[in-house]
């Protein structure tokens, strides 16, 4: 969950694994970070629907999704909790942690804030100054910023 990002994306190879149904184009100009240029070609992205399934209920939410090669690499860091104790927040994470094996490995779907509040529920617990622990339609998630030397500047929703 991407609260930053304006559109929900699914990889290319969940959507093919998935069998997702195209519903609709979109066009859009890709940017990395800090890019500017306005003469870059709009990209045809193809649009599915995708059925999202909570582990803790039978409850499912439909969102759509563009579909992407790549939606980011795999490399988002884990929160050190140094000299702190959080043990109801790890015990809230170790629920979420799931037995069964990853179809697809890597992050596939990158939920944003046109489907972003769908998934959030009312329950926020401060874990910290720049950490909230936030109930949602997965499990807890931890969003905020982990710290400020140079491994950790990030912002981060761990599912």
């Amino acid at each position: 969950m991407d609260n930053g990002s304006q559109g929900t994306y699914v990889s290319e190879s969940l959507a093919n694994y998935l069998k997702l149904t195209t519903v609709g184009y979109d066009k859009a100009r890709i940017f990395a970070f800090g890019e500017n240029n306005q003469r870059k070609q709009l990209t045809p992205l193809r649009r599915v629907n995708v059925k999202v399934q909570s582990q803790y209920s039978d409850q499912m939410i439909e969102i759509c999704a563009s579909v992407v090669p790549i939606i980011c690499a795999d490399v988002l860091p884990e929160p050190r909790f140094e000299g702190r104790s959080f043990m109801h927040l790890q015990a809230k994470l170790a629920e979420n942690r799931i037995s069964s094996e990853n179809i697809i490995g890597g992050i596939n779907l990158l939920i944003g804030q046109d489907n972003y509040w769908k998934f959030h529920l009312d329950t926020n617990d401060n874990i910290g100054e720049n950490l909230v622990a936030v109930d949602t339609f997965f499990g807890w998630t931890i969003q905020g910023c982990c710290g400020y030397n140079e491994n950790s500047k990030c912002a981060l929703s761990i599912i």
